[in-house]
Protein backbone atom coordinates (compact mmCIF):
# COMPACT_ATOMS: atom_id res chain seq x y z
CA UNK A 1 0.00 0.00 0.00
CA UNK A 2 1.29 3.43 -0.85
CA UNK A 3 1.38 6.40 1.53
CA UNK A 4 -1.75 7.73 -0.15
CA UNK A 5 -3.55 4.51 0.80
CA UNK A 6 -3.61 3.03 -2.70
CA UNK A 7 -2.86 -0.64 -3.28
CA UNK A 8 0.01 -1.28 -5.69
CA UNK A 9 0.51 -4.63 -7.40
CA UNK A 10 3.93 -5.02 -9.02
CA UNK A 11 3.75 -5.83 -12.76
CA UNK A 12 5.40 -9.25 -12.28
CA UNK A 13 2.78 -10.19 -9.66
CA UNK A 14 -0.06 -8.90 -11.83
CA UNK A 15 1.19 -11.01 -14.76
CA UNK A 16 1.40 -14.13 -12.58
CA UNK A 17 -2.14 -13.52 -11.26
CA UNK A 18 -3.39 -13.18 -14.83
CA UNK A 19 -1.77 -16.50 -15.87
CA UNK A 20 -3.32 -18.28 -12.89
CA UNK A 21 -6.70 -16.64 -13.54
CA UNK A 22 -6.65 -17.74 -17.20
CA UNK A 23 -5.74 -21.33 -16.33
CA UNK A 24 -8.43 -21.44 -13.65
CA UNK A 25 -11.04 -20.14 -16.10
CA UNK A 26 -10.21 -23.04 -18.45
CA UNK A 27 -10.47 -25.65 -15.67
CA UNK A 28 -13.46 -24.11 -13.90
CA UNK A 29 -16.15 -22.97 -16.34
CA UNK A 30 -19.05 -22.66 -13.87
CA UNK A 31 -20.24 -19.49 -12.17
CA UNK A 32 -18.10 -18.44 -9.19
CA UNK A 33 -19.09 -20.16 -5.95
CA UNK A 34 -20.87 -18.12 -3.28
CA UNK A 35 -20.36 -20.48 -0.33
CA UNK A 36 -17.69 -20.90 2.37
CA UNK A 37 -14.57 -22.30 0.68
CA UNK A 38 -11.68 -24.57 1.65
CA UNK A 39 -8.54 -24.15 -0.48
CA UNK A 40 -5.79 -26.75 -0.65
CA UNK A 41 -2.51 -25.69 -2.28
CA UNK A 42 0.61 -27.64 -3.15
CA UNK A 43 3.55 -25.61 -4.39
CA UNK A 44 6.17 -27.96 -5.84
CA UNK A 45 9.67 -26.79 -6.67
CA UNK A 46 12.08 -28.72 -8.87
CA UNK A 47 14.67 -30.76 -7.01
CA UNK A 48 18.11 -29.14 -7.37
CA UNK A 49 20.44 -31.08 -9.67
CA UNK A 50 23.30 -30.52 -7.20
CA UNK A 51 21.67 -32.68 -4.49
CA UNK A 52 22.93 -36.17 -3.72
CA UNK A 53 21.05 -39.18 -5.10
CA UNK A 54 19.83 -40.04 -1.60
CA UNK A 55 18.44 -36.57 -0.92
CA UNK A 56 16.82 -36.46 -4.38
CA UNK A 57 15.08 -39.77 -3.67
CA UNK A 58 13.68 -38.49 -0.37
CA UNK A 59 12.50 -35.32 -2.15
CA UNK A 60 10.79 -37.38 -4.91
CA UNK A 61 8.70 -38.99 -2.21
CA UNK A 62 7.50 -35.56 -1.05
CA UNK A 63 9.38 -35.45 2.24
CA UNK A 64 11.67 -32.44 1.78
CA UNK A 65 10.09 -29.06 2.58
CA UNK A 66 11.03 -26.04 0.48
CA UNK A 67 12.28 -23.44 2.96
CA UNK A 68 13.70 -20.78 0.67
CA UNK A 69 11.97 -17.99 -1.22
CA UNK A 70 9.29 -17.41 -2.31
CA UNK A 71 7.49 -17.29 1.03
CA UNK A 72 4.47 -19.55 1.43
CA UNK A 73 2.18 -16.70 2.51
CA UNK A 74 3.05 -14.74 -0.65
CA UNK A 75 2.30 -17.74 -2.86
CA UNK A 76 -1.03 -18.31 -1.11
CA UNK A 77 -1.99 -14.65 -1.55
CA UNK A 78 -1.05 -14.74 -5.23
CA UNK A 79 -3.28 -17.76 -5.92
CA UNK A 80 -6.23 -16.72 -3.76
CA UNK A 81 -6.28 -13.24 -5.31
CA UNK A 82 -6.06 -14.72 -8.82
CA UNK A 83 -9.05 -17.01 -8.24
CA UNK A 84 -11.28 -14.11 -7.15
CA UNK A 85 -14.27 -13.90 -9.46
CA UNK A 86 -13.33 -17.12 -11.25
CA UNK A 87 -13.69 -19.98 -8.75
CA UNK A 88 -15.35 -18.01 -5.96
CA UNK A 89 -17.02 -14.64 -5.88
CA UNK A 90 -14.62 -13.12 -3.33
CA UNK A 91 -11.67 -14.45 -1.35
CA UNK A 92 -13.35 -13.44 1.91
CA UNK A 93 -15.36 -16.68 1.41
CA UNK A 94 -12.20 -18.68 2.13
CA UNK A 95 -12.51 -20.05 5.64
CA UNK A 96 -9.78 -22.68 5.54
CA UNK A 97 -6.43 -22.91 3.74
CA UNK A 98 -4.13 -25.91 3.69
CA UNK A 99 -0.86 -25.09 1.92
CA UNK A 100 2.56 -26.70 1.59
CA UNK A 101 5.84 -26.05 -0.27
CA UNK A 102 7.85 -29.12 -1.19
CA UNK A 103 10.58 -30.24 -3.53
CA UNK A 104 9.25 -32.55 -6.25
CA UNK A 105 10.57 -33.87 -9.60
CA UNK A 106 8.88 -31.00 -11.49
CA UNK A 107 7.74 -27.50 -10.55
CA UNK A 108 3.98 -27.17 -10.39
CA UNK A 109 1.15 -25.68 -8.39
CA UNK A 110 -1.87 -27.78 -7.55
CA UNK A 111 -5.05 -26.06 -6.35
CA UNK A 112 -8.23 -27.59 -5.02
CA UNK A 113 -11.19 -25.48 -3.89
CA UNK A 114 -14.39 -26.91 -2.48
CA UNK A 115 -17.20 -26.17 -0.09
CA UNK A 116 -16.06 -25.91 3.52
CA UNK A 117 -17.28 -28.84 5.59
Amino acid sequence: MTRAGHVFTPPKTAAAEERIRNLAAIEYADDPLEIPITIMLLFAFEIPKSWTKAKKEVARQGFVPHTSTPDLDNLVKLVTDALNGVVYKDDRQIVRIDAVKLYMPASQTLVTAHQYE
